[in-house]
């Protein structure tokens, strides 16, 4: 597991917003809509921008709250990096700046990629981003060095 140290806060200038109804928005660039400023989704769109502008991934291949389905149940996933048009990269669960990571965000984010199968996940909150390559035969995460959860 690798953990990102990455100045997320410095694309906050980047993001449009509109007030509605005494309620802040945002647009994101994916949707293309505005939609809930919420405090997920404030870092869901920060790693976007980071995405787009210092990583300059392609609009085209990143998908922001989709379904998949797990069994019977249907989730929805925060952000998704496709290589191509096909072949997903990097599954992304966002979290609140102010929810710690937790080794439960990692078993939520395998759940989800059970369906997905990308070869690495990113769990953020804004502050803590950690990146892990994932075993898809054995299903396990591959960590540089071990996730301690509290």
């Amino acid at each position: 597991m690798y953990n990102l140290n990455l100045p997320l806060s410095t694309y906050q200038a980047d993001l449009q917003t509109k007030d509605k109804s005494g309620k802040a928005y945002v647009l994101d660039p994916i949707r293309k809509k505005y939609v809930r400023l919420t405090p997920e989704e404030l870092v869901r769109q920060l790693l976007l921008q980071y995405l787009i502008q210092e990583q300059q991934w392609s609009k085209s291949l990143l998908a922001v709250e989709k379904t998949v389905h797990l069994g019977k149940r249907i989730k929805r996933f925060d952000l998704l990096i496709y290589t191509d048009a096909t072949h997903p990269h990097i599954l992304v669960e966002c979290k609140s700046p102010k929810e710690p990571i937790r080794q439960r965000h990692f078993d939520q984010i395998m759940q989800y990629n059970i369906q997905l199968k990308a070869p690495y996940l990113w769990i953020s909150n804004g502050s803590e981003n950690y990146l892990a390559k994932i075993d898809l035969d054995n299903k396990q995460l591959i960590f540089k060095k071990e996730f301690v959860s509290s």
